[in-house]
């Protein structure tokens, strides 16, 4: 299941790109999403500015993107991608649904794929998954090309389905 949203604007997107792109880092004791699988620059705001993040959660869970009322967003984390950065193959099995956000999303910006299907992201596109469904980025074809995006797991949660990350 792909389900995919074009047109959604958070009101805030100027903010939120800047505050992305300021505050995303390559180092791992910046975040608590682990980067073994991504090759890109994260900011998650379990640290700093949770007003901000929580601000977004509100919005996004407002959506109505057919998985009904309330997504009841359970993780949430940005990202930027410079043109050689990139995510491995992985997945988020401890959660119903995984979602992505492009904020910002030049052409050329690299692909995302869902179990091989290939997905062009686009500004203001919501991308939405199952949890388990492989998901990764592959670099992009402009090497000018920016990617800034909010990430987010949410739906049941379910310990027993969580895989450790292997070394």
């Amino acid at each position: 299941m792909i389900s995919i949203h074009e047109n959604h604007v958070y009101p805030e997107t100027v903010n939120l790109i800047s505050e992305i792109k300021e505050w995303a880092s390559y180092k791992q004791e910046k975040t608590n999403v682990d980067l073994r699988k991504a090759y890109a620059k994260v900011y998650s705001a379990h640290k700093y500015h949770r007003e901000t993040f929580q601000s977004y959660k509100e919005w996004i869970n407002s959506l109505n993107l057919g998985f009904g009322n309330v997504l009841n967003t359970a993780q949430i984390w940005g990202m930027v991608y410079d043109a050689s950065d990139k995510t491995m193959p992985h997945q988020h099995p401890e959660f119903e649904y995984a979602g992505i956000h492009y904020l910002e999303a030049d052409e050329g910006c690299g692909k995302l794929y869902i179990n091989h299907e290939e997905i062009i992201p686009k500004p203001n596109m919501i991308v939405v998954c199952h949890g388990w469904d492989f998901h990764w980025v592959m670099p992009a074809t402009n090497p000018n090309a920016k990617r800034v995006a909010m990430v987010f797991n949410f739906g049941e949660y379910n310990e027993d389905k969580w895989i450790p990350p292997s070394n």
